[in-house]
Parts: structure tokens; C-alpha cells; sequence
């Protein structure tokens, strides 16, 4: 990969706590290149990644995605593995081992996401906005005092964006997330967590 490369102006990422604003934030700097006739595209618009859907490759991704000047991506894609693995410890206590390899999956997969779609996207010239970023799988990750290292690791090779933190305060938060499925997962069961 790159390596320790800076793509600030054409690297942009989003982080926060759900209900920061972070869509509020992309939704403006979307509008702002498109008032410069630049082509732009969501990952909302496009077919998902987590999983990727069915008979979908990251090659076919790219080639959707290739035409566009501007794009707002997520960091990482999952497969199916991943996800499943996802469901089966979201709601169950979970090992070192567990632990492990779900921090394998999630480097598994946001290496070959970048390896194939976010770096080719890049040499192209195009401007990418991330709806968080890789660096957002830590805090989680450190919610149940697990070695980060590996995901450290990873972090240090990837492209670097400008990246934006939108904080917010514990109780507009719970407010803004409500009717939220997220809100019920047990990240979200204390203030402490929050």
C-alpha cells in the first residue's frame, strides 16, 4: 500500500458518536461540490457493502464508482463471515479468542477494501469522504479493554485523510438516537460507555 502518504485534499473523514452530525456535515460538503458540477455519489445510493452483496465483486465496485469525482465510502466492507461473526458476539459475552479474530476480519477486510477500491479510486484523483474511519474500530475495540495493536497496525499503513472528530454531549446524543436500533446495543447501555 501507500504507506504513511497524506491525501488531504482528497481524503476527508467524518467521526463521531452517533447523532453528532456526521451526515449533517457530508450532506454540506456534498452540496458544495456539486455547486461545482462535480459528479458526485453516496454509498447510500450504491449497493451495500456489509456484506457485500451477492455476486458483487470489489472489482464491480470500482467499476461503478469510477466515473464519479466525488464519493462518500465507509472505511472498510465486510463479507459475510464478518458479519456473521458480528451477530454472534453482539449479544453474547466473548473471548480473547473472539476477540481476536474479529479484529482478523476487520483487517482482512479494510485491507482488501483499500487494496482494490479506496487506493485505485485514489490514484484517479478523486476525493473521497469517509463516514468514519478505520480509526472509529478503536474506541470500540477499547470498550472492552482489548489489545488494539493489530488495528494500530493496520491504521499506520493506510492512506491518511483529514479527518473531522464532531463531538457531542451524552444526553443530546441519547436524544438525537431514541428510535435507534443502535441505541439498544450494549455500547449505548451506560453514560460511562457513551
Amino acid at each position: 500500500m501507500e504507506g504513511r502518504i497524506y491525501y488531504m485534499n482528497r481524503l476527508v473523514s467524518f467521526s463521531g458518536i452517533d447523532g453528532s452530525g456526521k451526515t449533517t456535515q457530508i450532506t454540506n460538503l456534498l452540496d458544495y461540490y456539486k455547486k461545482q458540477n462535480k459528479k458526485c455519489i453516496s454509498y447510500t445510493e450504491l449497493p451495500k457493502t456489509e456484506p457485500i452483496e451477492e455476486g458483487l465483486s470489489l472489482k464491480d465496485y470500482y467499476n461503478m464508482v469510477k466515473d464519479f469525482d466525488v464519493l462518500v465510502l465507509r472505511s472498510c466492507y465486510r463479507r459475510q463471515d464478518h458479519v456473521n461473526y458480528l451477530k454472534y458476539i453482539k449479544n453474547e459475552s466473548h473471548s480473547i479468542e473472539d476477540t481476536y479474530k474479529l479484529q482478523h476480519f476487520f483487517i482482512r477486510d479494510t485491507y482488501e477494501w483499500f487494496k482494490k477500491v479506496i487506493i485505485p479510486l485514489i490514484k484517479t484523483n478523486k476525493i473521497i469522504i469517509f463516514d468514519r474511519f478505520v480509526y472509529d474500530e478503536l474506541p470500540y475495540q477499547m470498550l472492552f479493554n482489548k489489545d488494539v495493536s493489530m488495528i494500530e497496525n493496520l491504521i499506520d499503513i493506510l492512506p491518511k485523510p483529514q479527518s473531522f472528530y464532531l463531538k457531542i454531549d451524552v444526553e443530546t446524543m441519547k436524544n438525537r438516537n431514541a428510535d435507534r436500533e443502535d441505541s439498544k446495543n450494549k455500547l449505548f447501555s451506560s453514560d460511562e460507555r457513551i
